[in-house]
């Protein structure tokens, strides 16, 4: 007699909210809760990549801060240097 387990349901986590923070520390927050960090957006429209992540402030993130969603969801940022206006 053969069994099978049913799957079990995924994980789920609360969605930190990263916003306002630099982007190193979001980043580590988010990784903390569960949550993989996709690459970031600049908020500028201009294509830049953060080099330093500390150097760069979030300002919205794509995952509702609070929610619940499966554990290694995909999170990300847009973001912005600190002397951006």
């Amino acid at each position: 007699m053969t069994t099978t387990k049913a799957a079990a349901a995924p994980a789920k986590v609360v969605v930190p909210n990263g916003v306002g923070l630099d982007y190193q520390s979001a980043q580590d927050l988010w990784r903390a809760a569960g949550l993989h960090v996709a690459p970031a957006t600049d908020a500028t429209g201009a294509h830049r990549l953060p080099l330093v992540d500390a150097n760069w402030v979030v300002v919205s993130q794509d995952l509702k801060a609070g929610t619940k969603v499966a554990a290694d969801s995909f999170i990300t940022a847009t973001v912005k240097k600190y002397s951006d206006s």
